[in-house]
Order: C-alpha cells, then sequence, then structure tokens
C-alpha cells in the first residue's frame, strides 16, 4: 500500500541521479510551507493545491503509459527537472486546483512536499502577495551533510548548494555574518 506520510525510504533517497543540480531539491523535505506576510486570498495571489495526494501520484507516474501519449514523451518528465502540468498532458489535474483560504500577515500554510500545488497565474489584488517559504527538513544524514555544505558557503557568502553557483554576494557590503546570528541561528546552520 502507497502512503505518501512514510518516510522511511525518502531520507536516504538520491533526487539527483543525472547529477545535473539544476535546482533541484537535494535535502529530505517531509512538509513545505508559507509565512504570509501580506494578506493574500482567491483572486490575489493564493497558493494552489490539488487536495487528492495519492491520487494526483498515482495520475503522474501512470500518464506517459496511456493510450494517448506517443511512445517517445513522458509527459513534461524531463532528467534533471521539475515535473511541471501541461495541460495537453494534465488538464483533469490542473482542474483539480483548488486555491487555499484567505490568509493574513503571520499566518502559515503547510503542505505534503509531493502535493501538486501553484500559484495562482493572475493577481487582481491591489498590493503584492507576499511569503516566506518554508521547507521543514528534519534531521537525518542526507540532511545534515547538506547544513555541512550550506555553512561553508554562508560563510565565504557564496551561493548555497542547490542554487545556482552564481556567488552574486560574494562582493556585496554588509552581508549577514555568524555573529548576526543567536545561538539558535548558529546551531541550526551548523555554525
Amino acid at each position: 500500500n502507497y502512503d505518501a506520510f512514510d518516510a522511511t525510504h525518502r531520507a536516504s533517497a538520491s533526487y539527483d541521479l543525472y547529477g545535473k543540480n539544476l535546482g533541484a531539491c537535494s535535502i529530505f523535505r517531509s512538509f513545505q510551507g508559507w509565512l504570509s506576510l501580506t494578506s493574500a486570498g482567491q483572486g490575489r495571489g493564493a497558493l494552489l493545491l490539488a487536495p487528492i495526494l495519492r491520487e494526483a501520484t498515482a495520475y503522474l507516474m501512470l500518464r506517459p503509459f496511456m493510450e494517448d501519449v506517443l511512445p517517445s514523451s513522458f509527459c513534461g518528465a524531463n532528467p534533471g527537472k521539475v515535473q511541471d502540468l501541461f495541460p495537453e498532458f494534465h488538464q483533469q489535474l490542473i482542474d483539480c486546483l483548488v486555491p487555499i483560504p484567505d490568509v493574513q500577515p503571520g499566518d502559515t500554510v503547510w503542505w505534503h512536499c509531493d502535493l501538486i500545488h501553484a500559484v495562482e497565474g493572475v493577481h487582481g489584488g491591489s498590493e503584492d502577495a507576499a511569503v516566506f517559504y518554508i521547507p521543514a527538513v528534519p534531521f537525518c544524514e542526507k540532511n545534515a551533510a547538506y547544513v555541512q555544505a550550506q555553512a561553508q558557503a554562508f560563510k565565504v557568502h557564496q551561493t548555497p548548494p542547490d542554487f545556482p553557483a552564481n556567488h552574486c554576494e560574494v562582493n556585496c557590503v554588509g552581508q549577514g555574518t555568524e555573529d548576526d546570528l543567536s545561538h539558535e541561528g548558529r546551531r541550526a546552520m551548523a555554525l
């Protein structure tokens, strides 16, 4: 039986089988979330979710094998890239997306890392919708190794792992340092 909440094998899974590191997440995220900085809601930059985790996962995995798909097509699934939804292959899943309820500054929203999610394509509000993205990253061997590499990059103001290595902050004045962090912050950053 498929249980999306059973993390037994996820913590040690390899997410970059092709060595391309094209922005793919190499850490193990059990959940991901938003912390809202502004008011937002339907029609104003809402988060959209497809609230059928098990069924949507099965559909995405089996869609390339359906009769209306050419044998050479994997419906937008390409090595080393995230899976996007395309109307010609995934219209039923796109139609399942529903906006979250209205949020106010300080509200948080959390969802399973496999849940199909998007942001509304049109923002009809009068103010920007701003959020902090927060991955929930439990302690495990894979994540401990990542945070060690992230700490080394932080110390020299380089781009952290999992992001394009543009190192755009190396020569900036006033970057954050270890001294700017609390004891808890240094501990979380493996410093």
